[in-house]
């Protein structure tokens, strides 16, 4: 009689349990297409050159990790959401007001972070591009709200390639340095004609470190990058600089050649292999 007691039990709470099941599984976000946030975009630095057809078809969704600052997430084009994706971080270490008054839109609204994030989704990895108010405080903030919520967001925080260019890494590699929010995350660092000083810190950890360096961009900016590259390389870092002759700053959105195509190409094969990733 007792066996016959549980084994009813156990049938009348099948449903209970099922339904509990489904329930656990995080409920996808409502998304877009990325060639719906391009068509919409401020075109101020235009899109990556050489930007494979399929990036327009990933898949976007924005949210506010905290009050008045928002991050987009972007996902692989037709992502089932079915498991959790390594993330291209997009660091912008400019407040929104000075990146409006400059460009004319906010870092989540310009067409070359836009196109740069659907691009990194279509090789199979999350993209993340946000506003910052008070840059340091705000990314160490997004880095704890995205590792909170990478379950729903269907990430994999522990796995991170961060991508800065010009003045966006100064408070980024913040997120590197030693007690850092992503100390022990960053798994690989692409590096765009970046501005650096000698205040700048180095990543704690050794990690793969890509540096790029057109050729007709200020000179100083360059040099002091070239010198960054040095220092990353004496402290044990994997780097590999990459000079693209005859391009400026932004060259990746405005120096249409032979060189942008196979620096973009090069960055994204380097982003594959910081993240485990397999060619798409």
């Amino acid at each position: 009689m007792k066996t016959s007691s549980v084994y009813w039990f156990a049938v009348a709470a099948l449903p209970f349990l099922a339904m509990f099941s489904c329930s656990s599984k995080p409920v996808p976000p409502e998304t877009v297409k990325a060639s719906v946030r391009l068509a919409a975009a401020k075109t101020m630095v235009g899109p990556v050159i050489g930007a494979p057809r399929s990036s327009a078809e990933a898949l976007v969704a924005s949210f506010e990790y905290k009050e008045g600052s928002r991050v987009d997430i972007y996902w692989p084009p037709a992502f089932a959401f079915d498991r959790r994706l390594p993330l291209a971080l997009f660091a912008v270490s400019i407040a929104d007001s000075r990146f409006r008054k400059d460009t004319g839109g906010s870092a989540t609204e310009l067409a070359s972070y836009i196109s740069w994030c659907s691009v990194a989704a279509s090789q199979g990895v999350a993209a993340a591009i946000m506003t910052v108010v008070e840059p340091a405080k705000d990314l160490a903030e997004l880095a704890a709200w995205l590792k909170r919520r990478q379950k729903q967001l269907y990430l994999d925080i522990g796995r991170v390639w961060i991508w800065a260019c010009s003045s966006n890494w100064m408070a980024a590699s913040l997120l590197t340095a030693k007690g850092g929010a992503l100390e022990r995350e960053v798994a690989g660092i692409s590096l765009y004609y970046t501005s650096t000083s000698v205040m700048t810190p180095l990543p704690a950890r050794p990690v793969p470190v890509e540096v790029l360096i057109p050729d007709k961009d200020t000179p100083s900016d360059m040099q002091g990058l070239a010198s960054y590259a040095s220092k990353l390389k004496a402290s044990g870092h994997l780097v590999h600089v990459v000079h693209i002759p005859g391009g400026g700053h932004s060259f990746d959105s405005n120096y249409d050649s032979p060189d942008t195509i196979a620096a973009v190409s090069g960055t994204l094969a380097f982003m594959r292999g910081c993240l485990g990733i397999a060619s798409p």
